[in-house]
């Protein structure tokens, strides 16, 4: 019998301290910053109908009366090979909707140099493209829920499919986080630890969470949260796309308001800032692109063993 589908969570902010700190870039890498604001930021594969940068990887949208925001970045820090992709996308061909949705999706993808890039820009792909062939204007919230468990399960199914059929991509996997935007309202989907943030006035909070062994003896209480993010194996991910033939995915409702931010980062990010620095940089960004080129530039800059992305749609 197939594993029942767990019930999408409603997701609350929560005030942090006040004692936010800036993040100290070293002098040397925050010029750098500056000097790449005249470049332009890689959007993320495969060319998938994105959101047009206005502005060196800035862009907008008008969804339900609300104008969007949405910058990105990406880097590929030491790795040898890029495996994180992601997507930005109107549900519709007008980038100007009132009762359609935009779409965000970041992939991390894993199996070593030869289909960890497969396996994270197939998933972007199937699962956009699903959800664009599914959208309707004026989806209940319910729809919307199924629709993209039905994305993530169509997902999951060609990127194993193809791991069984090619030995050269046996054990391929992927995270996935995907937010979709409309009115008021946001729907989160997750597997793996890549990660979506909310941060608003009142603070940042962890939407998704982590599918990883870590977070597993955190709710179990065996270590505290604390520890996690240098515990030994904490890349040990309990649930991927691609990896079993049956996935579970888990789904949150977020309600937004004008100036509320929605941040999608691969772990390349999140394991080297708190949320605490991560809240600090969103807050002060002088525009969405040069917020996400100063975390890429802060993970960088404590050296950045892994590829980093980062999605940020200001509401």
């Amino acid at each position: 019998m197939p594993a029942a589908a767990e019930p999408a969570q409603e997701v609350k902010f929560t005030p942090l301290g006040q004692d936010d700190e800036p993040t100290t870039v070293s002098p040397a890498a925050d010029a750098k910053s500056k000097a790449e604001d005249d470049e332009p930021v890689t959007v993320g594969k495969p060319p998938l109908r994105l959101v047009k940068p206005e502005d060196k990887g800035s862009g907008s949208a008008v969804v339900g009366g609300l104008t969007l925001r949405i910058g990105n970045a990406q880097d590929i820090g030491k790795r040898p090979q890029q495996q994180d992709a992601f997507a930005i996308t109107p549900l519709e061909e007008e980038l100007v909707v009132r009762d359609h949705g935009v779409m965000a999706v970041v992939c991390d993808g894993m199996g070593g140099a030869k289909s960890g890039n497969i396996a994270s820009t197939l998933a972007v792909e199937v699962f956009v493209e699903e959800i664009r062939r599914s959208w309707l204007p004026g989806m209940e919230s319910d729809r919307i829920d199924q629709m993209l468990r039905s994305a993530v399960k169509l997902a999951n199914f060609t990127v194993y499919d193809q791991a069984a059929q090619f030995e050269e991509f046996d054990g391929m996997g992927t995270t996935l986080v995907a937010v979709l935007v409309r009115r008021d309202r946001a729907t989160v989907v997750n597997v793996g630890d890549s990660r979506a943030y909310g941060i608003s006035r009142t603070g940042i909070r962890q939407i998704s969470k982590d599918h990883s062994l870590v977070q597993m003896m955190v709710d179990r209480g065996d270590i505290p949260a604390e520890a996690a993010k240098t515990y030994p194996g904490k890349n040990y991910i309990t649930r991927a796309v691609g990896t079993e033939p049956v996935l579970i995915c888990d789904i949150f409702h977020v309600s937004v308001s004008k100036g509320d931010f929605l941040l999608l980062c691969s772990d390349g990010l999140s394991n080297l800032m708190d949320d605490q620095e991560i809240l600090f940089e969103v807050a002060h960004g002088v525009n969405k692109h040069h917020c996400c080129k100063r975390l890429l530039n802060i993970a960088k800059s404590r050296g950045a063993p892994d590829n980093v992305t980062s999605v940020l749609i200001q509401v």
